[in-house]
């Protein structure tokens, strides 16, 4: 946090005026809507019954085994590590005027701002969509859709600035980068541990029959 507060990132009036304007245009409907995302992003609760369902077929394992690998990579390097060192407060715990309109919509959380564990989440599962399923487009665009109203969201329900949304879509997208190429290196590994055994099963069936011939 020490490090970014020179530079202005920390409680910036770009992002006081983001936040200025989203508390200017709530009204129910995008209330309503906006508190349905926010539950989904809750605790990584739809992220994680939804891996659970992809594991539990065959077809759609892979997915399930790279969206868990990402889920844990949210949790150990976000929640775990950059909430905590970056400890920034959130736009109603900075400004004060703020509070009574989150209150009224949610229970205002009370974890570090930056990065957006929500947007995070959702952009490392678009990502991964898009990676499963580059040649049929209506699957991946509609992760990116929800992606980008889930950071919408986030800063419309006045618990996020506009830069921790940001960051956590660029997070969350290095996220499912990394999640998806440790499945990979998993695959390699796999692949070549399996040849060397077929290599050694041939080459014991190989002196097994010439000690055969000698006898």
């Amino acid at each position: 946090m020490f490090l970014l507060r020179p530079v202005g990132f920390v409680d910036n009036p770009f992002g006081y005026a983001i936040s200025s304007f989203m508390a200017s245009i709530h009204n129910s409907f995008l209330n309503k809507l906006c508190t349905l995302f926010d539950g989904l992003g809750n605790f990584g609760i739809f992220f994680i019954l939804l891996a659970i369902i992809l594991l539990l077929s065959r077809k759609t394992r892979r997915f399930g085994v790279v969206l868990s690998i990402g889920l844990l990579l949210c949790l150990l390097v976000n929640d775990l590590f950059i909430k905590k060192v970056v400890g920034r407060n959130r736009p109603f715990m900075e400004h004060v005027e703020f509070l009574p309109l989150v209150s009224s919509i949610l229970v205002p959380p009370s974890s570090p701002s930056f990065v957006s564990g929500h947007t995070g989440l959702s952009f490392m599962f678009a990502f991964i969509v898009l990676m499963f399923n580059r040649e049929n487009k209506r699957y991946w665009i509609l992760a990116y859709v929800f992606a980008v109203f889930m950071g919408f969201s986030r800063v419309y329900l006045l618990v996020h600035y506009f830069t921790d949304v940001l960051a956590g879509a660029v997070l969350g997208t290095l996220l499912g980068i990394g999640a998806y190429y440790i499945m990979k290196l998993v695959d390699f590994i796999y692949a070549k541990a399996k040849k060397e055994e077929i290599r050694e099963l041939l080459v014991y069936n190989e002196h097994t029959l010439t000690d055969k011939e000698n006898n």
